[in-house]
């Protein structure tokens, strides 16, 4: 193939001004096999949902409770006054349960954005990824071996104290 029919690229094109790769969403050694961003994106969505849920059907329960009480005085005499009632209920329990679940959900997406950041970024000064960055600290790890190191130099004369 002859090299003069080749296209050459622009002159004012040069490698910095190529866009950097984009992070992979995947990889092997993160937890739950993705990086962090997509592990906070994940968590968040999930629990979000799953709080908005549990707190929507506790909070519709409690708002149909509240309306009944409110209202136990003046029940409706007729059959309109009856429809009216019960559409009038519905709306403010499908309110109170949107406004509670809603509450419950961000409470708990917020709890879990901390917990997820606050594990990356024992993570990332410990240098590793394991266990003890998710459920212990470290200062834990360090007097763990040291008690060790103190019971096996001492011998069996101190291993009952």
């Amino acid at each position: 193939m002859d090299s003069s029919k080749l296209p050459t690229p622009p002159e004012d094109l040069t490698d910095s001004q190529t866009p950097p790769p984009a992070e992979p969403f995947y990889s092997s050694h993160d937890r739950l096999s993705t990086t962090f961003t997509g592990r906070l994106l994940l968590c968040n969505i999930s629990t979000f949902a799953v709080g908005a849920v549990l707190g929507g059907a506790l909070g519709s329960r409690q708002a149909s409770l509240r309306f009944r009480a409110e209202n136990a005085h003046r029940f409706p005499t007729t059959q309109k006054g009856w429809f009216f009632y019960h559409k009038s209920k519905n709306y403010y329990t499908a309110l109170g349960g949107v406004r509670t679940g809603v509450k419950t959900g961000a409470r708990l997406c917020s709890w879990v954005t901390v917990f997820v950041v606050t594990e990356e970024a024992v993570d990332r000064l410990r240098g590793r990824s394991d266990f003890l960055s998710t459920y212990g600290d470290i200062e834990r790890e360090e007097r763990i071996r040291i008690w060790i190191s103190i019971r096996a130099h001492a011998g069996p004369a101190t291993a009952g104290e």
